[in-house]
């Protein structure tokens, strides 16, 4: 499916919304957290009957579909820029949000706020995350997690909202396009995925869409379910691609049984990395 919308200031979606996510963000766990970060969660506490299957050792994942969002006449040819590690470094340090981005009541999470790893993570088989190596051709990521404190600490894994910002900047705009679509249609094959961080992603759909100045853009949900126990949350996730740099938003609002306030925090966090890119890559 295809969408055609515009940017602006922020990006303008409008209608029904199919999500889903590939799984992008520190160590495949979309907010950073481990049931070994909650000392309230026993292993125990996952609500199915069986382990899932191991991860195949060495997983195949299919060639990615050419879709209007990879080829549509919104896509702008963009010159690779040469990068040190360093210069990398400080681009994506940039275009990655800080809690103020998000909003005045976001702080930052307490364990893991900012990820630099270029871990590769591979979705097998089984449909089960494991990292392998590193990620090919990238530079640098950098990955900020936050929340909004409802009087929990955030590895608890209860607060209201957890969200996360990454951006990660390659060597070539081939080498993003490559990374970026093989994690949406790892989405596509597995709609139900076991991530690294002992995370769960149910009923994952995903929307393409083609956004006037962005090369690709792609936005997804899913039920979350985070190692808790209890019921699944709201979950969405919307990646962009700008020449060669991956920026991706993810949020899950407890609160929120619609999708509808996580997906519009998401897009307007996305809009303002979008908006970082462009002047960093100039």
């Amino acid at each position: 499916m295809m969408r055609v919308v515009a940017v602006g200031t922020a990006l303008v979606l409008g209608g029904a919304l199919l999500v889903g996510c590939s799984g992008g963000s520190s160590h495949g766990s979309p907010f950073g957290l481990k049931r070994s970060d909650s000392p309230t969660v026993s292993a125990s506490s996952r609500q199915t009957s069986e382990p899932p299957p191991p991860p195949s050792p060495d997983p195949v994942t299919p060639a990615p579909p050419v879709t209007s969002a990879s080829v549509g006449a919104s896509a702008t040819a963009h010159a690779d820029v040469v990068l040190t590690a360093a210069q990398a470094q400080t681009l994506v340090g940039t275009v990655a949000l800080v809690p103020a981005d998000w909003g005045p009541n976001y702080v930052p999470q307490e364990k893991n706020y900012e990820y630099t790893g270029l871990d590769r993570v591979v979705t097998g088989t089984d449909c089960k995350q494991v990292v392998q190596g590193t990620v090919p051709g990238a530079l640098a990521t950098m990955a900020r997690y936050v929340y909004i404190p409802d009087g929990k600490p955030s590895v608890d894994n209860l607060s209201k909202t957890l969200a996360t910002s990454s951006a990660t900047v390659y060597s070539s705009t081939a080498a993003a396009r490559t990374d970026m679509q093989t994690g949406v249609a790892d989405g596509r094959r597995c709609p139900d995925q076991v991530l690294v961080g002992d995370e769960q992603l149910n009923g994952i759909q995903i929307l393409d869409l083609t956004v006037q100045g962005i090369d690709e853009v792609h936005v997804a949900r899913a039920q979350w379910f985070g190692g808790h126990g209890g019921a699944p949350f709201r979950y969405v996730w919307v990646t962009a691609r700008q020449g060669q740099a991956v920026l991706t938003a993810a949020v899950v609002d407890r609160g929120d049984k619609t999708f509808e306030s996580a997906k519009n925090q998401a897009i307007d966090a996305l809009a303002k990395m979008v908006a970082r890119t462009q002047l960093q890559l100039r």
